[in-house]
């Protein structure tokens, strides 16, 4: 039986940036400067007790500061990494 948990997966926000060479559309992850998501190793029990972890991230390991027009045509200004809590299945 598969056993379900919660891990933190870090996106690069980058890669909401608007595609030039594609208008309308985001950066792929094939671009070399765009990091793909990244999920972590360690599995929480609770979506609660991995949310605690992934706060602590939020608010020290976010990377320099971009500046980007995103593909829907908005704007952002801010950290380049997010932190979230996903659910995982293993």
């Amino acid at each position: 039986m598969a056993k379900s948990g919660y891990c933190i997966v870090k996106y690069d926000n980058l890669s909401l940036e608007i595609d030039p060479e594609r208008p309308g559309h985001s950066r792929s992850y094939e671009n070399p400067d765009v990091v793909a998501p990244q999920a972590f190793e360690k599995v929480y029990p609770t979506a609660a007790e991995c949310q605690v972890d992934a706060d602590k991230l939020m608010a020290t390991g976010r990377g320099e500061e971009i500046d980007i027009t995103l593909a829907n045509g908005s704007h952002y200004k801010g950290p380049r990494y997010t932190y979230i809590v996903a659910e995982v299945t293993r």
